[in-house]
């Protein structure tokens, strides 16, 4: 206990802070402290937080988490291996088939050698306009197309073949007009040549008229009206009337059960004289060929029966 100068015990005064006055009540402003306020400074002042878990415990998660990432590297690593090693099959298996390819289509028949190789081209080709199709194609897809439409249809789902709007288009191109069609007759010609089983040498005449709509209209590929009486031997005089029944010839195989349309012409009440004179061009024609012509066949009109009693038709000799 402290005495002072006069002995008696000190008395400890407690100090007082001066009353503020109006301006420092001015200068500080108080905010009071609500629950809102009080997360909020938790959450910026957070570094005054104690560690929820030991040194020894984040040693533990950080040695737990350098066991997963090197766990997934070697797993990746593992992956890009495997890729590689497929790719490099892959390779090895693409020239092995293509070696294959090349050795087996020496064996294959001529028009499956050609749709193999149409195939292989089209997956080249960037786009159906840039496809360009070797003879071979264009003749089977336009043969196939006329026997079944749904059957062409059908195969180019699997085959890479021409539209067909492109087979319309090359028919177009075809000399069809009345007459004889010697471009057909040419063909026929050349197979009979190269086939050894005389399956297009034995062959049958069949001559047939039939009716037709008695109109004119016009063909916009050759820009001329079509529809008047036409034999095939030239440009018209222009006093011809309309046609109104087509005389046509047929020739068949006697084996092999082919049979072709060699040519035709468009008439108006056609005579024996008229018939006799087509039926003859068309031996002269097949002569000059070398077909041997066992028959000629036809109905028992009048014009028909006045054409056999004119006699012989063609003398070979």
């Amino acid at each position: 206990m402290k005495l002072n100068i006069l002995g008696e015990p000190e008395i400890k005064r407690k100090r007082t802070l001066p009353s503020p006055t109006s301006s420092m009540q001015n200068q500080i402003s108080f905010k009071p402290i609500t629950p809102n306020s009080y997360l909020r400074v938790r959450q910026e002042h957070g570094y005054f937080k104690s560690p929820t878990s030991t040194a020894e415990e984040e040693t533990v998660k950080r040695k737990i988490l350098e066991v997963k990432y090197n766990a997934t590297k070697r797993k990746l690593n593992r992956r890009n291996l495997a890729l590689e090693t497929i790719k490099q099959k892959l390779e090895e298996s693409e020239i092995l088939s293509h070696e294959k390819l090349m050795r087996l289509q020496d064996h294959f028949p001529v028009l499956m050698k050609k749709l193999i190789l149409n195939e292989t081209k089209s997956a080249n080709v960037a786009g159906p306009k840039g496809m360009r199709y070797d003879e071979e194609i264009k003749k089977f897809a336009v043969t196939l197309h006329y026997y079944s439409p749904k059957a062409y249809e059908f195969v180019r789902d699997y085959l890479t073949l021409p539209h067909p709007s492109t087979l319309t288009s090359w028919m177009q191109s075809a000399n069809c007009n009345p007459g004889f069609n010697v471009e057909v007759l040419d063909r026929i010609a050349e197979a009979k040549e190269n086939e050894t089983r005389n399956m297009l040498s034995d062959v049958v005449l069949q001559v047939d008229e039939m009716s037709i709509h008695k109109d004119m209209c016009l063909d916009q590929n050759q820009h001329k009206f079509m529809g008047f009486v036409d034999h095939g031997a030239g440009e018209l005089e222009g006093d011809e009337g309309l046609a109104t029944s087509a005389l046509v010839i047929m020739l068949e195989g006697l084996i092999g059960g082919w049979k072709v349309a060699i040519g035709y012409i468009f008439t108006d009440k056609v005579d024996g004289l008229e018939m006799q004179t087509y039926v003859s061009k068309a031996f002269e024609l097949l002569e000059e060929r070398k077909f041997n012509v066992l028959s000629l066949t036809s109905d028992g009109n009048t014009a028909n029966v006045s054409m056999f009693e004119k006699g012989c038709l063609w003398d070979s000799s």
